[in-house]
């Protein structure tokens, strides 16, 4: 959990390691996400066969043709309640109701897929995804739960996108 000096996070950026050594404070109750970690290896029968998708695995964007082939029926679109952010990188940053009014921001555009088999699909998805992405299960306003992707890194001063990802713009 973030340490808390005089009730305020201190951000891993600020400090260096001989000055965090040197901090007094308290662990946060929390990490601030809303989501249900996985621990272990649950068996396949545990796994949510549908993954919702804001950024490149959408349907007609760039990374498409990886995902379609692990799919099954046809992409539904759907919402989920947290902000979007331009990593700057062409790519999207998702942070499940995260923002600086406490609310649940804008809402994140996407869609749901049905994956065929996501035993096989899913570590496909997060060697695509990489370090900087973290896989949690979420449950959607209706109630479906779905694997996503939730951005590890810092946010720094990287600007919301309340319509979503448009790849051609970048």
């Amino acid at each position: 959990m973030p340490l808390l000096v005089n009730g305020r996070p201190v951000r891993c950026a600020d400090v260096d390691q001989r000055g965090a050594a040197r901090l007094a404070g308290r662990p946060a109750a929390n990490d601030g996400l809303d989501v249900t970690p996985v621990h272990g290896d649950p068996s396949p029968d545990d796994w949510p066969d549908r993954l919702f998708t804001y950024g490149t695995l959408r349907p007609g964007m760039a990374a498409w043709p990886l995902v379609e082939p692990l799919t099954s029926g046809d992409p539904e679109p759907a919402r989920l309640p947290g902000t979007l952010h331009d990593t700057g990188r062409g790519y999207p940053a998702l942070r499940p109701l995260a923002t600086t009014d406490g609310g649940v921001g804008p809402g994140v555009p996407g869609h749901v897929l049905r994956l065929e088999n996501p035993e096989d699909a899913l570590p496909v998805l997060d060697e695509y995804e990489g370090d900087e992405y973290t896989r949690v299960r979420v449950t959607l306003p209706d109630g479906r739960v779905c694997w996503t992707y939730l951005w590890t890194a810092e946010l720094d001063d990287m600007p919301v996108l309340p319509d979503g990802w448009v790849e051609s713009n970048h």
